[in-house]
């Protein structure tokens, strides 16, 4: 989105898009993602001003174009679906969670038989019995 007609353009992609090359005048030229696309987030601008007089800033999401006679700038608005890392993240998270669970898990007759029974059975009974269960459940 920018002020500037020439600049004022939508791009609507599922992986790449771009516009160019634009001619305009020398001058400052403020130009702004809309983020309005759901799951995605802005992550980086860059452009490739020679002079470096152009200016950036994610959290607004603009980029402020210092166009002097002659050069050539291109700005490049990247976003990320952080979905699919989010995912394998809780995935991970989920399986070491898992096998610590099983792996570290108390020895069953000795836990059994160090708590209270709930069942009304106490001593070895109720932990043959709960211990017979558990060898059977997958």
């Amino acid at each position: 989105m920018s002020d500037t007609a020439a600049l004022a353009f939508s791009l609507t992609t599922g992986d790449k898009a771009s516009k160019g090359p634009i001619t305009l005048a020398p001058g400052s030229y403020s130009i702004r993602e809309l983020q309005n696309v759901p799951f995605f987030y802005l992550s980086d601008i860059s452009c490739n001003d020679p002079d470096g007089g152009t200016s950036t800033s994610v959290s607004n999401a603009t980029a402020v174009i210092d166009l002097d006679a002659g050069e050539n700038i291109t700005c490049t608005f990247t976003n990320i679906d952080p979905r699919p890392q989010t995912k394998a993240v809780i995935e991970r998270f989920l399986h070491h969670r898992l096998t610590a669970l099983l792996d570290d898990e108390p020895d069953g007759p000795r836990f059994i038989a160090a708590s209270p029974a709930r069942s009304g059975v106490a001593g070895p009974a109720a932990a043959t019995a709960r211990t017979a269960a558990r060898s059977i459940s997958p």
